[in-house]
């Protein structure tokens, strides 16, 4: 998966970016003592959750914050509908 020469030989792709710990452990995902998706696993998140508690712990990491925060506010919503809609059925 490192890429080092012009194009990756298995995907065709330009190379220069795209390493094993582009893809593993992107760095959005590693700061502070534990990397986001061993506490998502750790705490049994199901789908929606998971990724609301990613988009905000990366948020002021990579590069965008409103965006990142934006969908972690999509997939809560979606979630809090989800448990309205079990109430009301």
């Amino acid at each position: 998966m490192v890429h080092g020469s012009a194009t990756c030989s298995e995907c065709k792709a330009p190379s220069a970016v795209l390493t094993q710990t582009a893809v593993d452990h992107p760095a959005h995902y590693n700061f502070g003592k534990i990397e986001v998706i061993d506490a998502i696993d750790d705490w049994q998140c199901g789908f929606y959750e998971g990724n609301v508690i990613k988009y905000v712990a990366r948020a002021k990491h990579k590069g965008n914050e409103l965006e990142d925060l934006k969908k972690a506010q999509w997939y809560l919503a979606r979630r809090i509908q989800a448990l309205e809609d079990l109430c009301h059925s």
